[in-house]
């Protein structure tokens, strides 16, 4: 039960939104149709509007916001800036009126060229006439910032200067004097006759006492005698130690040859 109650109430709202649809389509259509047929058939209108100050710069023509008299407004014909419709110069109420303009496409100029105030949207606008209707074109402006003229023969103020900044220079750096560079002081040239220095004879070693060499008679054989002579064994020199050891050797190895010997005699005895 519910559900086709719900069902219900879509497909009602549904016809009420396509109505107000075909609604909206069909008065924009007349209307449009309308204004064709009004700019086609030829015919006269008007265009009106304001120049106002926009306190708020919203660039909007809102309720208490003053409209500007004295502004030049042309009209020109769109796409001829060289032909001028009309001109008015706005005024308190209304602020400025073209009547008597042909259907067609115009462009709105306004010219604040002397006056106090300078557009703030642009100066311009490109308006459509129809025939039996008024259009529109309104325009914001600024005051301009007052400049201060002197009056005749009044002496300008002084404006002071600015004073100057002095920048302290800082003082050289000190420089260093170099020290004089010392003289080397020359070595002394010694002067006279130099007496060499005697060189010495060396002494000669002394020669030792020669000492005689008694013959040695040695035998190995009864009867038979070997007899070492002076000149087997000659004169030797006292030398020192060298002598002594050569002499020591030949006395050893003599002990040797007399040993050899007896023990041979004690051989053939036996």
């Amino acid at each position: 039960m519910k559900r086709q109650m719900y069902t219900t109430v879509i497909k009602r709202l549904l016809f009420l939104l396509g109505c107000a649809l075909l609604l909206m389509l069909g008065v924009g259509g007349q209307a449009a149709f309308f204004a064709d047929v009004a700019l086609a058939q030829g015919g006269t209108g008007s265009i009106q509007g304001t120049v106002y100050l926009d306190a708020n710069g919203n660039q909007a023509f809102d309720p208490g916001e003053t409209p500007v008299q004295g502004v030049l407004v042309r009209l020109y014909a769109l796409g001829d800036n060289t032909v001028l419709a009309q001109q008015t110069t706005t005024t308190a109420s209304p602020n400025y009126l073209f009547t008597n303009v042909a259907a067609g496409q115009y462009r709105v100029e306004i010219d604040t060229t002397g006056t106090a105030y300078s557009p703030s949207g642009g100066n311009e606008r490109i308006v459509t006439v129809f025939a039996g209707l008024a259009s529109e074109a309104n325009f914001p402006v600024l005051q301009r910032q007052a400049t201060a003229t002197p009056p005749p023969g009044a002496t300008p103020a002084l404006t002071p200067t600015s004073q100057p900044t002095f920048t302290a220079t800082p003082p050289p750096p000190p420089t260093s004097t170099p020290l004089p560079t010392s003289t080397p002081i020359p070595s002394p040239t010694p002067t006279g006759t130099v007496t060499p220095t005697p060189t010495q004879t060396p002494t000669p070693s002394p020669t030792g006492t020669l000492f005689p060499i008694t013959p040695i008679l040695i035998t190995t054989t009864p009867g038979v005698y070997v007899s070492v002579t002076p000149s087997v064994v000659s004169r030797l020199p006292n030398t020192g130690g060298g002598n002594m050891a050569l002499l020591l050797a030949i006395g050893f190895g003599t002990l040797l040859v007399f040993v050899a010997g007896l023990r041979r005699l004690f051989q053939d005895t036996v």
